[in-house]
């Protein structure tokens, strides 16, 4: 499942601030294999691999979904308060108006290309699979009175 992280914490959100969203999910190919002993061939394996294609984020408040093409990048302080995420939000509407009326039920996913190769000789694609992770944004607002 991918590990969310943001900018801020999903519980610090405000409307019009961007949040910034990424995976610590190492965003590198995973592998594993079987093998089974056999009777007069040795060993033989087979080794699936999960390949990390994109992370997507639907908010939960609506909007489109957002498709990224890598893990997201972390926000820190050299990057400013003006720079805008590759991967994040920007949420239009407090939580308040969420189904349950105090957050937004958003869904961070990692979809992985996977194939797999054995010592036969044989292999191939399968089917994509999909790791998703449920996040709740709880946004905030924040207003101010301007006086003349």
């Amino acid at each position: 499942k991918p590990v969310h992280q943001s900018a801020p914490a999903p519980d610090q959100a405000y409307v019009q601030s961007p949040v910034w969203v990424w995976t610590a999910t190492p965003w590198v190919a995973s592998s594993i294999t079987a093998w089974v002993p056999t009777e007069g061939n040795g060993t033989v394996w087979a080794t699936t691999t999960a390949t990390p294609v994109r992370l997507r984020l639907d908010p939960g408040d609506g909007s489109p979904e957002i498709v990224c093409s890598g893990p997201g990048e972390p926000w820190s302080e050299v990057l400013g308060a003006d720079a805008v995420p590759e991967c994040g939000h920007l949420f239009r509407h407090s939580s308040l108006t969420a189904a349950d009326g105090e957050t937004f039920r958003a869904r961070l996913s990692i979809d992985w290309d996977v194939a797999w190769e054995s010592s036969t000789g044989e292999g191939g694609g399968l089917a994509p699979v999909t790791t998703t992770t449920a996040v709740r944004y709880r946004v905030g607002e924040i207003q101010a009175v301007v006086e003349r």
